[in-house]
């Protein structure tokens, strides 16, 4: 399995985000540990580790991916050693890292962008497709799971229980209550802003639950989600809007006559957002950010549902009652409700009480034993009914602000976070 973390960083007093010089700053003294820096011109937009790789969203969000792993030791090793020096690193220029699914305190205007190519094509036309697609590029993050499929059939099996299950997975990680420094009624302010991003590229997949779903048919579905760009020569070419089907016949204006590569079909694969993405592997994109080790517990609840044949067994009769539509109701409630949005099996909480302990049965059987436990944490919000979101509100409840609440949780003001 491989792991993806996301995180902000923020100057230690909450006033604002980390700034463009700052984020060079830290990139180049990282460098001088390890790595060979990632350069957009004269800009290092990221850097290659020696395990891994370190890159930036668009709004300067740090993203930390691990190469695959076979345990989640492994992970936590590695995730605890990289998070471990980028906040040295950020305490030397007074930063801090706020581990979160959308940004708590800042608005879209205060934000820099990062100087990529391709942010100058997705910005403007994200505009054109939904309302929130800036939003979603500057104020999200997100820890992410990938994990392997054996064949067609396999990946089949595996996308539609993800897909069905991937508002469980919301539900169980919510963690961005928060928006301008103020409740914002959310469960999951970051899956809501995920829903007014882009519908085209978005969503659950409903061609997935068809009889006949696979590799091909979710090729066809990539040919008509439109392009934002292609690379040529290092410049990216604003071909927004067009289909790829389009490029394959040789006849978008822009590039006349000529036909994609290879690269251009896997640069488009990554320009696809569906709740769980198709690759050479499965993408998990459905839960917010958070602090370690939840993105690991994340890892554990996905891989004892996929990777252990009774469980996903189970699972595909668990939700085979479950229509389309129900999915996208359950969808559409997500990110007010929580674990209390209603599916045809009760609330997420009751799917919660059965899911849970097959994961951790599944996660027991197929991997090796872990010097933690992982899914701990799921079993206290299994039992209790409380998510990150929860707790925070809780603790707003007793604090004067948003900030001096985030301050607190984050060991900013003397106290152990």
């Amino acid at each position: 399995m491989g792991l993806e973390y996301e995180v902000f960083l923020f100057h230690e007093s909450l006033s604002r985000r980390a700034t463009a010089q700052e984020i060079q700053t830290i990139l180049a003294n990282w460098q001088r540990h390890e790595g060979t820096p990632l350069m957009e011109g004269s800009e290092i937009i990221g850097m290659h580790l020696k395990h891994g790789a370190l890159t930036l969203e668009p709004g300067g969000q740090f993203e930390f991916s691990a190469p695959p792993v076979k345990s989640l030791d492994e992970a936590n090793s590695l995730f605890t050693a990289i998070i471990a020096r980028l906040i040295t690193l950020a305490k030397e220029l007074n930063l801090t890292l706020i581990p979160l699914g959308s940004d708590p305190l800042t608005h879209l205007e205060e934000r820099f962008w990062m100087p990529k190519g391709r942010y100058a094509v997705m910005a403007p036309y994200m505009k054109k497709v939904g309302t929130l697609g800036q939003e979603m590029m500057t104020g999200t993050c997100t820890s992410q799971v990938n994990l392997d499929f054996s064949s067609e059939t396999d990946m089949v099996q595996k996308l539609r229980v993800a897909l069905a299950l991937q508002p469980l997975a919301t539900a169980l990680f919510a963690n961005s209550p928060f928006t301008h420094g103020r409740a914002n009624g959310y469960q999951s302010y970051r899956r809501y802003i995920w829903q007014h991003t882009d519908s085209d590229r978005c969503g659950i997949l409903p061609f997935a639950f068809d009889d006949g779903m696979g590799f091909e048919r979710y090729v066809d579905y990539a040919l008509d989600v439109p392009l934002y760009f292609v690379k040529r020569k290092g410049h990216y070419i604003n071909v927004a809007g067009r289909s790829f089907r389009t490029f394959l016949k040789g006849n978008l204006p822009e590039l006349k006559g000529q036909k994609p590569t290879l690269n251009d079909w896997n640069d488009h694969l990554t320009t696809l957002f569906p709740e769980v993405r198709v690759k050479h592997i499965l993408e998990m994109r459905g839960a917010d950010a958070a602090p370690l080790p939840q993105p690991l517990t994340l890892a554990a609840f996905w891989m004892g549902l996929l990777y252990n044949a009774d469980a996903l067994s189970f699972c595909l009769d668990y939700i085979r009652p479950w229509s389309v539509q129900d999915l996208e109701a359950i969808t559409l409630a997500l990110p007010i409700e929580g674990l209390k949005t209603q599916t045809p099996s009760g609330t997420l909480w009751d799917v919660a009480k059965v899911i849970v302990p097959r994961a951790r049965q599944g996660y027991a059987r197929e991997t090796a034993p872990s010097s933690f436990d992982p899914l701990a944490l799921l079993d206290e919000i299994v039992a209790t009914g409380k998510t990150a979101s929860d707790h925070l509100l809780e603790g707003l409840a007793r604090e004067k602000s948003v900030t001096s609440l985030l301050q607190k949780r984050f060991g900013l003001n003397g106290t152990t976070p």
